[in-house]
């Protein structure tokens, strides 16, 4: 295509960039299966922004479409099948759908407690970018980043939101090294998993003095 081989200047990611983000899913405390592979792969012009399975994005645009602002969580669902996400309702494929106001089912963690949509953006899988996420509601809103973590979450308010699995966070670090083969377990970061509360809010820890008895 034109803008393939004639690429235009504006907001990351421009046409021909190549980003990976994790995205996962949690519905009322309990952390879902990865999506699998985009349906739609086979056959026509990829999707800009699909995932090939593992709970990685792909964001590789090929048209203006997809490219700069348009490249947004948003987007990614518009191309995956039977995926609904919008500010009010998750629906993940051959599942429930899950609309604001709706009870989490027995045998969940959040179990007959009202939940909403929350989604979690942190803009790295390490550092400081690592520690306190963005939430969101509207998918639109999500813009992605490269080795970026999403967890699109249906949950109470004030119930956690994790961040993706450290499987799914070593499936990342793969995707952007170029590799499949499973990176050494010294070679990936520690995810604790520091639930983050909805609505946000920052803690204040009070420091621990200790005091030390002299001889």
């Amino acid at each position: 295509r034109y803008e393939r081989h004639h690429p235009v200047s504006g907001p990351a990611p421009t046409v021909g960039t190549t980003w990976h983000a994790a995205l996962a899913f949690d519905v009322c405390g309990t952390l879902q299966p990865s999506l699998p592979a985009n349906p739609n792969l086979t056959g026509g012009s990829l999707p800009g922004i699909r995932t090939d399975g593992g709970g990685v994005v792909l964001i590789a645009p090929t048209t203006a479409q997809d490219a700069g602002n348009n490249a947004t969580l948003a987007r990614f669902v518009r191309y995956y099948s039977k995926l609904s996400l919008t500010s009010s309702k998750l629906q993940l494929p051959g599942s429930h759908a899950y609309r604001s106001g709706d009870a989490c089912p027995p045998g969940t963690p959040d179990a007959g407690r009202r939940g909403s949509v929350r989604i979690a953006a942190w803009s790295s899988f390490t550092g400081p970018g690592s520690e306190h996420p963005v939430i969101y509601s509207d998918p639109a809103a999500v813009k992605f980043a490269n080795r970026q973590l999403i967890t699109v979450a249906f949950v109470p308010s004030g119930a956690s939101v994790p961040k993706p699995s450290a499987q799914t966070i070593l499936a990342l670090l793969n995707a952007s090294a170029g590799t499949s083969n499973p990176t050494s377990p010294s070679t990936v970061p520690s995810v604790s998993t520091p639930s983050v509360t909805t609505p946000t809010t920052t803690a204040t820890t009070t420091p621990t003095t200790s005091t030390t008895k002299a001889k």
